[in-house]
């Protein structure tokens, strides 16, 4: 049976609702909210993202949703989980200063921001998930120790494939020894013809598994904990062709954990995704290209599968935006706009495996209906809110 999709257009023109206000109709309308009780803790599982990327989800929605959550005597609060690679957010303490300098705070949200894995990134509570590759998963503890969790996703493009909801949870809902077995299949190696011996990838590894042996990157896969940084840092692109060549077990494995999450809250959940200013590559990055495709607007699904596979379809859909990734390396002709993007790494099969994993898992299906709120002149109540406080 195909699960539904609730759809609002990104369009918003005078007389017509503010993106806001459309957005709390969303909400109500995709009724993610419903399996809120009295006293419930809401956990809000946001992407905090890194400080100078300026494509991030504005603040005013999140004062919408928790609005809405305290609607329903909820007790919200947003929350995310730290990092492998070595930006603010690989520690607890800098990375709730980068989410207050988001905006990602209570005095613009009206809840507050908790880091959810705690200092070191291993404070959780471990669930079974009996996957393929993976047999438990370490939930951060403040959203474990929630009642209902509410996802939302920047759906962007991703190494991965893309960055959606799969992702959002897969990586982003979990502790640093889960993220760690995510990326048990990705393991750099320097190509010796393109490694110059600079010592980017020396510097910037969190774990000191690069070292330079006789001029030459050296990678210590015992150390190495897969984040790719080294990869992504590198100048001359030395690092990076290595990593292609398990991108399906990687997806797989991003889905196997997304997993132990949603069974974990058995039912209490849901997800909204994003796709507006839609970036090449995820919110953890510290700077922001061109979007892939125009802004869509904002999906909402109890779903997770099907959320992911309606943005995918809605943004190969849609058009190029001029000078933009896809753009560029379609000399904008029609394509997969992330296997575009990414085609050495995504070689073996696109972006299959995350939902294969993901149904084979039994958290949804790639079979949806998309509902299309229509857009419509605003209640007078409903613009007396948006100057409420």
């Amino acid at each position: 049976m195909a699960s539904k999709v609730y759809l609002i257009d990104a369009r918003s023109t005078f007389g017509m609702e503010p993106m806001p206000v459309k957005f709390e109709r969303l909400i109500d309308k995709s009724g993610i909210l419903d399996v809120i009780e009295k006293g419930d803790r809401v956990a809000v599982k946001i992407q905090s993202g890194e400080y100078g990327n300026v494509r991030l989800i504005r603040p005013v929605f999140y004062e919408r949703l928790v609005r809405k959550i305290k609607e329903r005597d909820g007790k919200p609060f947003l929350t995310d989980t730290g990092v492998l690679y070595q930006h603010g957010r690989h520690d607890g303490v800098d990375h709730y200063v980068i989410a207050h300098r988001n905006g990602y705070n209570y005095g613009m949200v009206r809840a507050p921001f908790i880091v959810a894995d705690g200092v070191d990134g291993r404070d959780g509570v471990e669930v079974e998930v009996n996957g393929k590759y993976i047999r438990r998963v370490v939930i951060g503890s403040a959203i474990a120790r929630s009642d209902v969790l509410i996802a939302i996703d920047h759906f962007t493009g991703h190494p991965s494939g893309f960055g959606g909801s799969i992702k959002n949870l897969g990586m982003g809902a979990v502790c640093r020894q889960t993220k760690i077995m995510c990326h048990a299949g990705l393991r750099p190696r320097a190509d010796s013809e393109r490694c110059t011996g600079c010592g980017t990838c020396v510097r910037v590894c969190p774990e000191q598994a690069v070292t330079l042996q006789k001029g030459l990157a050296v990678v210590d896969l015992d150390k190495c904990v897969g984040c790719g940084q080294c990869a992504a840092e590198c100048p001359e692109d030395a690092l990076s062709g290595s990593l292609g060549q398990n991108q399906p077990e990687f997806q797989a494995r991003v889905a196997e954990s997304a997993s132990g999450v949603v069974k974990y809250f058995q039912g209490k959940f849901g997800a909204i995704s994003f796709m507006i200013d839609m970036d090449p590559d995820c919110d953890c990055t510290p700077i922001s290209d061109l979007p892939i495709a125009p802004d869509i607007g904002i999906v909402a699904s109890t779903d997770l599968v099907a959320l992911d596979k309606a943005c995918v379809d809605l943004v190969n859909k849609a058009p190029h935006y001029p000078g933009s990734k896809p753009y560029l390396a379609s000399n904008g002709g029609p394509c997969d706009k992330f296997i575009k993007m990414r085609e050495e790494r995504l070689k073996q099969g696109g972006y299959d495996s995350y939902f294969e994993a993901a149904e084979r898992m039994g958290m949804g299906t790639r079979e949806y209906e998309l509902i299309r709120l229509p857009n419509r002149k605003p209640p007078q109540k409903a613009l007396k809110g948006l100057t409420e406080w």
